[in-house]
């Protein structure tokens, strides 16, 4: 396990938006990606830095996965507490 994290870009994130669409008159929703980013020190910045982009700032939610492994960690939702340095 501590071979995964070294404190050194140890996460690659997937960020994704709820889209809402119709279909033979039937309202859906789903989920969309819109963004991924390798190479992520600090989940917390990245986050904030989503938030203030232009272009990604209606995100809903995001993936965090350990780079060096491809295993997921967590998902954190926009609005709620988004550490830094998730571990699994």
């Amino acid at each position: 396990m501590s071979e995964i994290f070294k404190n050194d870009s140890d996460y690659r994130i997937e960020v994704y938006r709820l889209a809402k669409y119709q279909y033979l008159g039937k309202d859906y929703q789903r989920y969309v990606k819109i963004y991924e980013q390798n190479y992520v020190n600090n989940v917390y910045k990245f986050s904030q830095w989503l938030s203030e982009s232009q272009n990604l700032n209606n995100w809903t939610h995001l993936r965090v996965f350990a780079r060096r492994n491809n295993s997921f960690i967590n998902q954190y939702e926009k609005g709620y507490f988004i550490p830094a340095k998730p571990k699994n």
